[in-house]
């Protein structure tokens, strides 16, 4: 496989890059989610140390056959005993949280819908903006990749309400209120 190949792989996360036997034998699990290594490889790995670095966007990550890998979905891929299909979705938002019950399963599409409210919005309310036009409160959500109306309103208190009620019936347990 070449560096490119390998990279692509990583990106997608569609190929298993390590089998789960490997993994077995490499870590031991505790029920807060941390990782431990049980063998050591090199001088830097010590039998017993948590295993993973935290990367700059505040997710565990790993390195484990010459392979950077995020330590979210070696716990998913220990706790179910294959590796994940898409991507893994912190339930809470908390992206060094890696116990089992706080990760799933999710399409990109359904991990987007977990996002919070984008640091550049200019309400601080996810879903909620202002009409010009109408000059209310407008909220929109997304839906098959495309953004839908969900209303106007004459307040902001409105509009995250209708947001929060759109997205908890067209995402399901994907979805996050307005707030």
């Amino acid at each position: 496989m070449t560096v490119q190949e390998a990279v692509q792989v990583q990106a997608d996360y569609t190929t298993p890059l390590v089998s789960i036997e490997t993994l077995r034998e490499s870590f031991r699990l505790d029920e807060s989610g941390r990782l431990f290594w049980l063998v050591s490889n090199t001088n830097r790995i010590r039998v017993g140390e948590q295993a993973g670095t935290r990367s700059d966007e505040g997710y565990i990550v790993l390195m484990i056959q010459r392979q950077r890998i995020p330590a979210h979905r070696i716990v998913f891929a220990m706790t179910h005993g294959r590796w994940p299909v898409g991507e893994v979705d912190h339930i809470n938002r908390v992206r060094d949280d890696n116990r089992p019950c706080n990760l799933r399963e999710a399409s990109k599409s359904q991990n987007q819908m977990n996002r919070p409210v984008s640091p550049l919005s200019g309400t601080g309310v996810k879903g909620v903006g202002w009409c010009k036009k109408s000059n209310r409160w407008r909220a929109r959500i997304a839906l098959n990749g495309k953004r839908v109306s969900v209303g106007l309103f004459d307040t902001i208190a409105e509009a995250a309400e209708a947001y929060a009620a759109a997205s908890k019936s067209l995402h399901g347990q994907f979805a996050k209120g307005a707030a």
